[in-house]
């Protein structure tokens, strides 16, 4: 064995003495041991001639003992020892599985938010119970339709890339708006874009909401430019106020969707 608490001890009498009832750390020094393997133990003072060295595996979880290729029976049977190796490895045990639960939890919390923002936080709830969502009427709201002028020759043209950046910008500034003016987006078709307002929730302002969104996009839509030409797009836009229907439609990817009068009207 050789010291390491304290370094600078040797194996001598006079340090035997100073040691008596002191903690000290060894290090085995054999090289047929399978890890580096330490020892805590303590000099008990038996006579004037003979001292008792008290050793114990230095290991802090079941792990540290495996790996020195030793067991909790190798441990004192009596003392703290062997009940702080346990307690550590509870601790160690409760700890992963609480991170193991936060991990878990955040993973949930996205995939719920991830579900929320394609379809209303009613339908989402319906559809995590594994309960069918029943259709909505409502009977004040207004749909916003547009498309990309020419949008057929442009892909035409142009790469599926360039095609989906060129679109990735406009969505993008759409999204923005649809959230500043509190606004409900239905879905993307192609370069078709289709958002609302008055559902899932009623709003009397549905109207002027809609129409105050269309106005920022046809100022805002200049800034994005074609790919083709580098000209900025053209966008038709339609909005129409009525009534309609809303439902889960599909058990395979299923999808919002409204029905109605109002939304042929707007497209």
């Amino acid at each position: 064995f050789e010291f390491i608490t304290p370094k600078t001890a040797k194996w001598t009498q006079s340090w035997l003495r100073k040691l008596q009832n002191q903690e000290i750390v060894l290090a085995c020094s054999l090289t047929s041991a399978p890890v580096d393997m330490y020892f805590k133990g303590s000099m008990m003072r038996l006579n004037s001639r003979d001292t008792m060295l008290i050793l114990c595996p230095d290991a802090k979880s079941l792990e540290e003992l495996a790996q020195m290729q030793l067991t909790l029976s190798d441990l004192p049977a009596h003392g703290a020892y062997r009940d702080a190796v346990f307690l550590r490895e509870h601790l160690s045990q409760q700890m992963n599985n609480a991170l193991h639960m936060e991990k878990l939890s955040r993973t949930l919390q996205t995939e719920k938010e991830l579900l929320e923002s394609l379809i209303p936080s009613h339908a989402a709830k319906e559809l995590r119970t594994g309960k069918r969502v029943q259709p909505m009427n409502h009977d004040h709201v207004t749909i916003f339709f547009s498309d990309v002028v020419g949008f057929t020759h442009i892909c035409k043209h142009l790469s599926p890339t360039q095609v989906i950046g060129m679109l990735n910008r406009l969505y993008g500034m759409m999204d923005f708006l649809v959230e500043k003016f509190g606004l409900f987006k239905v879905e993307t078709i192609g370069d078709a874009y289709v958002c609302c307002s008055g559902l899932p929730d009623p709003d009397e302002e549905h109207a002027s909401k809609v129409a105050h969104f269309a106005l920022a996009v046809q100022e805002l839509s200049r800034h994005v430019s074609s790919p083709l030409d580098g000209s900025p797009i053209q966008l038709r836009i339609g909005i129409h106020s009525g009534s309609c229907a809303s439902g889960i439609v599909g058990h395979r990817n299923p999808r919002y969707c409204v029905f109605g009068d109002t939304v042929n009207t707007a497209a």
